[in-house]
C-alpha cells in the first residue's frame, strides 16, 4: 500500500517571501501596462481585476495588505 503525501495548510516563510517578491513584480508590470490603456476598455478592466485579485490573495495569505496598498509614514492624505 502506498503512502499519501501529506499536504501543508500554509506556505512556509520562504515561500511567502518569494510570493511577495513575484507579486510586487507583477504589480509593477500591470501598472506600467495600465498607463498605456484607456480605462473604458475591456483589457484595462481585465488587468485591473487581476491586480485586485493579487491584492486580495496576498491579504488572505499574509494577513496584511499588499505593499503597494499601504500608506507609509508622512504619506497620509491631509486636509486640502
Amino acid at each position: 500500500m502506498t503512502r499519501r503525501h501529506m499536504r501543508r495548510s500554509e506556505l512556509r516563510d520562504r515561500e511567502i517571501a518569494q510570493l511577495l517578491s513575484e507579486a510586487q513584480r507583477a504589480h509593477d508590470q500591470i501598472t506600467e501596462t495600465l498607463r498605456h490603456l484607456k480605462p473604458q476598455d475591456s483589457h484595462y478592466r481585465g488587468l485591473l481585476a487581476l491586480h485586485d485579485a493579487i491584492g486580495v490573495a496576498l491579504l488572505e495569505i499574509t494577513g496584511e495588505e499588499a505593499p503597494w496598498v499601504r500608506i507609509g509614514p508622512g504619506r497620509m492624505p491631509g486636509p486640502v
